[in-house]
């Protein structure tokens, strides 16, 4: 089990944050996915690991949000800038937020934390010819909010 959370632990973290929004709640989520893991697979581990990760993480992502009654978000950190991007990044973020909550998640896992739109559609569980489209519609939508805001 080792070498699979050195190889995938940092992954479900990421995800586990896009589901969840805060680092806390993402690192009591990861936590549960590697105690079902050794629930499951006690002697071993499943064929495709990161596709029963990415699959029970994000059925636990709803599950607890079920519980809070919250959506499930797929919120990430604006990493600290030099004052002068700030206003770029506000521009940025406003836009983000703007997308409907299934394009700004593809937005996030792909472009914040750099998975392809196949490993993206794993996490959210659609095709990835889904994941694709919603890139494309995203980044459309984010093309036009960005040039309203230099008007």
């Amino acid at each position: 089990m080792t070498h699979l959370y050195q190889r995938y632990g940092g992954a479900v973290l990421r995800q586990a944050g896009a589901y969840t929004g805060t680092r806390e709640d993402a690192e009591d989520l990861a936590s549960s996915v590697w105690l079902d893991l050794t629930r499951a697979f006690p002697a071993g581990a499943p064929a495709e690991p990161w596709h029963w990760l990415s699959r029970v993480l994000r059925r636990r992502a709803i599950d607890a949000s079920r519980r809070k009654r919250v959506p499930v978000a797929a919120a990430a950190r604006t990493p600290s800038l030099p004052e002068a991007e700030v206003v770029a990044a506000d521009g940025w973020e406003r836009c983000l937020q703007s997308l409907p909550p299934r394009l700004a998640a593809v937005v996030r896992l792909v472009y914040g934390d750099g998975l392809t739109p196949a490993e993206a559609a794993a996490v959210l569980g659609i095709s990835h010819q889904a994941a694709h489209a919603r890139a494309r519609r995203a980044r459309a939508q984010l093309a036009r909010c960005l040039q309203e805001d230099d008007s």
